[in-house]
């Protein structure tokens, strides 16, 4: 939401592969409006590649990311304040990005040093009427706040659907029975209790005997 000038890297790629994952970068790509580049770092995969859509870019200049669908109140809170806003700098955020912050902080975001500019008469009579509005709506600093970061979620989540082509359901079922079983009641304080008496072990005795091999 800052900005378009974006490279994506998903990293782990082998690791995804392992655990019958299938990602579909291209769509992903599409959906978030900015460039997407898979890689296993580790193994120096998709590193150049990495650099090769970097200097893109930069070459080419600003895209139109994926924007959030926020809720209408939000949407038109926000709409007031932009409105309002002085001429933004192309190279930093833009104006839908700055407005939702200022709607979503409650106006703190304008006390901070770097966003003086921004702290106008103009700014701070569209913030009154905007918080009148999500008043009228029901939607106090929290509430505001809460529902931002829904429609976050959901659109990644929707995101996500569209993105993610396969799962082995067998793996993570067995990963989230061996995370029950190790973070369960029964267990789980009985590992940390010996972790715990490893660490002592390995702190005031255990350590001494490399000690002693090195010496």
């Amino acid at each position: 939401e800052i900005t378009g000038n974006v490279v994506l890297c998903v990293n782990l790629m082998d690791e995804a592969r392992k655990k019958g994952v299938r990602l579909d970068l291209d769509e992903l790509s599409r959906q978030l409006g900015v460039s997407v580049v898979g890689a296993s770092a580790r193994q120096n995969r998709g590193v150049k590649e990495l650099m090769d859509r970097l200097y893109e870019v930069t070459d080419l200049g600003n895209r139109v990311p994926f924007q959030v669908a926020y809720p209408t109140a939000i949407e038109r809170a926000a709409a007031l304040v932009q409105a309002a806003l002085p001429a933004v700098r192309a190279a930093g955020p833009g104006p839908r990005y700055l407005s939702l912050r200022i709607v979503e902080s409650d106006g703190e975001l304008l006390q901070r040093p770097n966003y003086a500019a921004l702290n106008t008469p103009e700014v701070r009579r569209a913030l009154n009427e905007a918080r009148a509005l999500l008043r009228a709506e029901g939607l106090d600093a929290e509430g505001v706040q809460n529902e931002m970061v829904a429609a976050i979620y959901a659109a990644a989540d929707t995101i996500c659907e569209r993105v993610v082509l396969a799962e082995d359901q067998k793996h993570f079922r067995r990963q989230l029975k061996i995370d029950r079983l190790l973070t369960g009641k029964a267990l789980g304080i009985p590992v940390m209790l010996l972790l715990l008496a490893f660490v002592f072990y390995l702190t005031i005795t255990g350590a001494n005997y490399p000690s002693q091999w090195l010496s």
